[in-house]
């Protein structure tokens, strides 16, 4: 799946991701929480139009208060194509006033795709209507539907921006471009100043994307350490226990246990 014009498949993406979150619990208050690619498709199964199944995927939060978190990264794969939604500040959603509040608080849902599709309107409905029943559940009295429009969680306070970004010029990198704009945004996350704060057109160039794939197939060849600029874990044999913990792990969301 790493080998010139293939597509990236989940597995690698979720490793990619778990490599992030590794480095995020470095902090002393992780401020980054990252969702896997089976969560959006389990969130909205076969649901039509923007209905969500919340109740398949509310026991995947147990332990952890995402509202609590600075910034949230949704991978989304739809119809064979990655794309990225950031949720930034969700729990300030429900109290931040541009009159008074600092601007670095200021939430906001970006959405990230290489291909500049019209599917994205669907997916941030969907994330606002989850992040309703999420703070109903474990802020509120309940995830009961009424608890859902309760003004203390106000998803019109997350406008979505779509930034200017790099694009891709073929049919296959998506993946790649999906994992570089994490990248990108946690090496320098932007402030909230007005839409165009968030346009990067140069975050990245095309061979940039091409040495990013290099990068991952020298690594899942030979198990060497992951180049410090992607992951701060130096130790080969971590990685390779990580990777069969995390096989495990896989499995059993797909088993949906």
């Amino acid at each position: 799946r790493l080998q010139p014009q293939c597509y990236i498949n989940d597995s690698i993406v979720d490793f990619y991701l778990k490599i992030l979150e590794e480095r995020s619990m470095h902090e002393a208050r992780p401020s980054s929480y990252f969702f896997n690619s089976f969560f959006y498709n389990r969130l909205v199964g076969a649901s039509l139009a923007n209905a969500i199944n919340y109740d398949d995927i509310k026991r995947w939060t147990n332990d952890v208060d995402i509202f609590a978190r600075r910034y949230l990264f949704i991978p989304i794969c739809n119809s064979f194509h990655w794309s990225l939604l950031v949720v930034m500040n969700p729990g300030a959603a429900r109290w931040w006033d541009p009159a008074t509040s600092p601007a670095e608080e200021r939430p906001a849902m970006l959405y990230y795709d290489s291909l500049s599709t019209q599917a994205g309107r669907q997916h941030v409905s969907r994330i606002r209507k989850y992040l309703r029943r999420e703070w109903a559940h474990r802020k509120g009295d309940g995830d009961a539907p009424q608890d859902a429009r309760s003004p203390t969680f106000d998803g019109r306070q997350l406008p979505c921006i779509a930034p200017d970004v790099p694009r891709q010029g073929n049919e296959y990198d998506c993946g790649l471009y999906m994992m570089l704009y994490i990248d990108m945004f946690l090496r320098e996350p932007p402030v909230h100043r007005g839409r165009s704060s968030f346009d990067r057109p140069n975050w990245f160039s095309t061979a940039d994307v091409l040495d990013f794939r290099c990068l991952l197939q020298h690594h899942f060849q030979s198990r060497k350490n992951f180049d410090t600029r992607v992951s701060q874990l130096k130790s080969s044999e971590l990685l390779r226990v990580q990777w069969e913990r995390f096989q495990v792990e896989r499995q059993k969301l797909r088993e949906g246990s």
